[in-house]
C-alpha cells in the first residue's frame, strides 16, 4: 500500500473502505437523501470493528481522516471526532443480523414523507423492489439515540434489510455498502412511483401470485 503521510496509520489500514464511505456519503448528499447533518453510515472493517461517520457533520465533504473507528460495543477506538450519536441503532442491526457488512441511515424525501404519514405504500411494483426490498419492517417513533429506539430496531430488523423509522427516515443494510445504498435508492424510487400513481388518481398494477413467486425464485438465486 502506498503510504500517505496525511492519514493516520490506523485509517490508512482501511483506506479503501474509508474512500468508499466518503463516496457514498457524498452520493447520499447529492441525491438529496440526507438533510443538514443528518444520516449516518457504518461499515464493518473487522470482526469487532466498525468505521463510522462522525457526529454533527455534513455528508457532503467527509474525508477519510474524519471517520471514526469503534468496536462492536460502541467504544471509541480512534478518531478526532466522536461517532454518530445514533451508533446504537447501527449496533442493534449488526447484533441481530451477523452477516451485515454496512448500515445506512438516511432521510430520502419520498420515503420520509410516507414515514411521516399513516399510509405507507406496501405493494412492490417492479422486479428491483422485490430483489432489493423484499419485506419492509417498521419501527414506531422513538427519540433518536435512545435505548427505546435501539430496542425497537433490534426487535424489528432481524432477517430484514429495510427498516422504516416512523417520523424519522430509513435504515438499510447489507453485506456491502453498495448493497445498503442500492436498497436506499430502490426504496426511495418505490415511494416516488407510488406517489406519482396516487397523484394521478390511478391504481397500482400488482404482480399476480405466479409472477411474485417467479420473482422470489429469481431473488433467491441472486443472493445464493
Amino acid at each position: 500500500m502506498k503510504e500517505n503521510s496525511d492519514l493516520p496509520l490506523i485509517i490508512e489500514e482501511f483506506i479503501d473502505v474509508a474512500n468508499e464511505m466518503c463516496y457514498y456519503a457524498d452520493l447520499l448528499w447529492h441525491k438529496g437523501y440526507v438533510q443538514a447533518n443528518g444520516s449516518n453510515i457504518t461499515v464493518r472493517v473487522a470482526d469487532n470493528l466498525l468505521l463510522a461517520t462522525p457526529s454533527r457533520s455534513t455528508k457532503m465533504s467527509i474525508k477519510p481522516e474524519d471517520l471514526v473507528i469503534v468496536d462492536m460495543n460502541g467504544q471509541h477506538i480512534f478518531g478526532k471526532m466522536t461517532a454518530t450519536s445514533e451508533l446504537s441503532s447501527h449496533l442493534a442491526i449488526y447484533k441481530v443480523n451477523p452477516d451485515t457488512g454496512a448500515v445506512i441511515h438516511s432521510q430520502p424525501p419520498y420515503t420520509s414523507s410516507y414515514a411521516c404519514s399513516e399510509n405507507f405504500p406496501m405493494n412492490l411494483l417492479n422486479p428491483e423492489e422485490v430483489l432489493w426490498i423484499d419485506y419492509m419492517a417498521f419501527a414506531p417513533f422513538t427519540i433518536p439515540g435512545s435505548s427505546e429506539m435501539t430496542y425497537q430496531i433490534e426487535t424489528r430488523s432481524k432477517g430484514r434489510f429495510v427498516l422504516v423509522l416512523q417520523n424519522n427516515g430509513l435504515m438499510t443494510w447489507g453485506e456491502t455498502l453498495r448493497d445498503a445504498f442500492w436498497r436506499t435508492d430502490v426504496m426511495e424510487n418505490h415511494c416516488k412511483i407510488h406517489n406519482y400513481i396516487q397523484s394521478r388518481g390511478d391504481t397500482p398494477r400488482e404482480f399476480t401470485y405466479r409472477q411474485m413467486m417467479m420473482l422470489q425464485e429469481m431473488r433467491q438465486k441472486y443472493f445464493k
